[in-house]
């Protein structure tokens, strides 16, 4: 059974690292000039440490694949990156919420150094509130945050989803720009059904017990299995889903992953244009003259 479960969570985990990897490129290369990529980066950073730790755990150290949260080390990288990447959906979807209805006040107020000063707040702050729930066992607590943050990130993608709507209906019906209208409240209402599973899993597992019903107890006895033997697996499962939805519904996501493979393949063939600012150059030598101060080169 064991080895059952490492052959089906490793590969996810394995999927989910690349995943992540791929998306840090995408976003560290500064093709994405929206400022939702330092939340998006967040996320992904968290899911990266969380499922590098799990392979390395898993391969290394523990056959068996029982996690021994008496380890510093596997309560950050487990308990805490993992809690973290589930409550980092709520400043997505606040940023998005805000981006829509009050563009001029955000433009005005919002740049990158609030954003990541937010960002590391934020997190500090989740990370206290779970020390102190798994701790001082207020698992209760920790079911009412959950619902909190689930509740609230709903709400606003649903907003943002219903202004997107709303917008799009004063384009016309075969322009470039309704059709990316469409996929941005696509892709606001998807995701804001798949960072849900996770936390739903958590907290029906953190309520079931203290149900006090027998139909309940029974009904949702199976359920109740099933998400304990694969809490490891949901989380990876829900981020792929993400990441999938980032990648092929958003444009500019989709553009860049398209360049990267692009010149990927290039360079495995070895048929990589001549970089233009060389070429001036090399032309310079030649003429004696000067090459221009600033080139810019496009790919």
């Amino acid at each position: 059974m064991v080895h059952l479960r490492n052959s089906i969570c490793l590969p996810i985990q394995y999927l989910m690292v690349f995943l992540s990897l791929l998306l840090i490129l995408i976003i560290i290369s500064g093709q994405i000039k929206e400022d939702y990529k330092y939340f998006i980066l967040n996320t992904i950073t968290l899911n990266l440490l969380y499922g590098a730790y799990m392979i390395i755990y898993t391969v290394f150290f523990s056959a068996k694949y029982e996690l021994n949260f008496g380890n510093p080390f596997t309560q950050f990288f487990v308990l805490y990156t993992s809690d973290l990447a589930i409550f980092s959906c709520l400043p997505i979807a606040v940023n998005r919420f805000s981006n829509m209805y009050f563009r001029s006040l955000y433009t005005r107020f919002v740049n990158t150094k609030k954003i990541i000063c937010f960002i590391i707040f934020y997190d500090v702050f989740m990370v206290l509130v779970d020390y102190l729930t798994f701790h001082f066992y207020l698992s209760i607590v920790y079911f009412g945050l959950i619902c909190f943050v689930i509740v609230s990130a709903v709400t606003f993608s649903l907003l943002t989803f219903a202004k997107i709507i709303r917008d799009s209906k004063l384009l016309s019906s075969n322009s470039k720009t309704y059709s990316d209208a469409k996929r941005a409240a696509l892709y606001c209402l998807l995701q804001a059904l798949v960072v849900s599973i996770n936390p739903l899993a958590s907290g029906f597992n953190i309520i079931y017990p203290r149900i006090q019903n027998q139909q309940f107890f029974y009904t949702f006895f199976n359920l109740h299995i099933a998400i304990s033997t694969m809490t490891d697996l949901i989380l990876p499962v829900a981020m792929i889903m993400d990441y999938s939805l980032i990648l092929f519904v958003l444009k500019t996501y989709r553009r860049v992953i398209g360049k990267f493979f692009t010149f990927f393949f290039k360079a495995i063939r070895g048929k990589l244009p001549q970089n233009r600012v060389i070429g001036l150059q090399s032309q310079a030598r030649v003429t004696g003259l000067q090459p221009p101060v600033s080139i810019k080169t496009y790919s």
